[in-house]
């Protein structure tokens, strides 16, 4: 089983045990999900996420994160992302941090009225 198998499954535990406890964060920055090349379907169905922690890992595509409308905080630090489409309807988004990613084009977030932060550096 190679690392991103690995962590995968570790990702697709926690928020699993997210789901269960009705948790409003989620924090996948740990070791264990650091080579987390995607992130597993079921995190569509944490409707109640506040604040989602990516950072750290092989991250790159952010559509499953499209419909987590409650979402308040974003975590992307240090990730493969680069499109930034599936956030455009995040209408709840207030801080977003994108230091060191991939990430050239902000017109997805044009229309996000609650941002108030955006962190970008690197």
């Amino acid at each position: 089983m190679s690392d991103a198998d690995r962590a995968f499954e570790a990702a697709e535990r926690l928020i699993a045990e997210a789901a269960e406890s009705g948790a409003e964060v989620l924090d996948l920055d740990r070791a264990e999900t650091h080579a987390l090349t995607r992130l597993p379907d079921s995190i569509r169905k944490l409707d109640n996420l506040t604040l989602l922690v990516l950072d750290n890992t092989a991250i790159t595509d952010l559509s499953p994160l499209a419909g987590l409308t409650a979402l308040q905080t974003l975590r992307l630090n240090h990730t493969q992302v680069s499109d930034l489409a599936p956030l455009a309807n995040l209408s709840a988004l207030q801080t977003l941090w994108l230091d060191q990613t991939q990430v050239s084009d902000l017109a997805p977030l044009a229309n996000l009225s609650a941002l108030q932060t955006l962190w970008l550096d690197q």
